[in-house]
């Protein structure tokens, strides 16, 4: 079974700098809400990813995590109603042949809206549904 790892934060309360300490953490957690990426610029994520991208939000601290496919990523995202600015999207640098896991992480960060459905997740750019999630 393939680990997939999330990353959480904690701050270190004597540090003048407030610094962040990285705990590494399983997306594998079945108390963590994930989404499961379903479609891509209206095309069928099943058909284009050996390994479907996963992500999850983390509300404390507004990050993302995720599996862009064979790579894992973080960014930050503020979120206010319908509208979602995604930023500092990183993720770690493995050689992957053959993935489109690039196009991903380029829809990924120019996402500017959100919309949410019992179990499916949207997300847009000015107004067009480039992303779609399933619960996972």
């Amino acid at each position: 079974m393939q680990k997939q790892e999330k990353v959480m934060a904690t701050k270190t309360p004597n540090s003048s700098n407030h610094k962040i300490n990285k705990i590494l953490v399983y997306l594998g957690d079945n108390n963590e809400e994930k989404w499961q990426l379903v479609t891509i610029n209206d095309q069928n994520a099943l058909d284009l990813y050996t390994h479907v991208p996963v992500m999850r939000f983390d509300e404390s601290w507004k990050q993302i995590y995720g599996l862009a496919e064979c790579n894992k990523f973080t960014a930050y995202y503020k979120r206010d109603s319908t509208q979602l600015s995604i930023t500092r999207l990183s993720s770690t640098d493995q050689v992957c042949s053959n993935t489109n896991e690039s196009m991903f992480l380029d829809v990924l960060q120019n996402i500017n809206e959100i919309s949410e459905d019992v179990n499916l997740l949207y997300l847009l750019n000015n107004g067009k549904v480039m992303l779609t999630f399933k619960k996972n």
